[in-house]
């Protein structure tokens, strides 16, 4: 009765930014019972809510409970509606980073313009912020319809200069990768020199021993 008790008080006075804090040092608590997974008899991963308006975690028990075979649950914190696909076993960082590599990979498919392409360092600034803005939009889950209908019409309306810069862009990295293989190249013969002379002195030290 005194953990049950102990449990309800810290469900009720545990904030969101303490959870929070929690949680980015590795301990995962579910916000229905309040237990923390390392305590857990179960022994079974927590289940981490992905979508920004919750990203509360979940205890096997308590799952089962709130979801009673519905298709979506409501959570006791929050309110959000969550559904099956929401939830992972993953670190929320780990999918972030994973989001934000999707997107960003997307994003600069179609909004590939360098520097070159802008009469001012200013402009092509304000380029690249929208492009951040955007991305970093895209990986939350913000205004999603809005930016990939953007991507879209953008794409659409300026095929010929995205293609312009793609061949740009694989020409400067060809030249890269020549300039690699070459300083490669260079790498092995100065190699190969310095092995012939090393192997010259030996030669030169064994002719001074011999004849002393």
């Amino acid at each position: 009765l005194r953990e049950a008790l102990t449990r309800g008080e810290m469900k009720r006075s545990m904030t969101d930014d303490e959870m929070r804090a929690e949680a980015l040092e590795g301990v995962r608590r579910c916000v229905n019972c309040m237990n923390d997974e390392a305590s857990s008899l179960t022994k079974q991963r927590f289940l981490q809510c992905r979508l920004p308006s919750c990203q509360h975690f979940f205890c096997p028990t308590c799952l089962a409970q709130l979801r009673e075979k519905r298709s979506t649950f409501l959570c006791p914190r929050d309110g959000t509606e969550i559904a099956g696909k929401h939830l992972t076993d993953r670190d929320l960082q780990e999918l972030e980073a994973a989001e934000d590599v999707k997107w960003r990979r997307r994003v600069l498919a179609v909004f590939n313009r360098t520097a070159d392409d802008f009469d001012n360092p200013a402009e092509h600034d304000e380029y690249l912020e929208m492009i951040e803005d955007m991305v970093d939009d895209l990986v939350h889950g913000v205004n999603v319809p809005e930016h990939e209908a953007r991507l879209k019409e953008h794409e659409k309306a300026n095929r010929a200069k995205i293609e312009e810069c793609q061949a740009k862009r694989l020409a400067a990295e060809a030249k890269v990768q020549e300039l690699l293989l070459e300083e490669s190249r260079h790498r092995r013969e100065v190699r190969e020199w310095n092995r012939r002379l090393d192997e010259r002195e030996r030669e030169l030290q064994e002719q001074l021993q011999r004849h002393r």
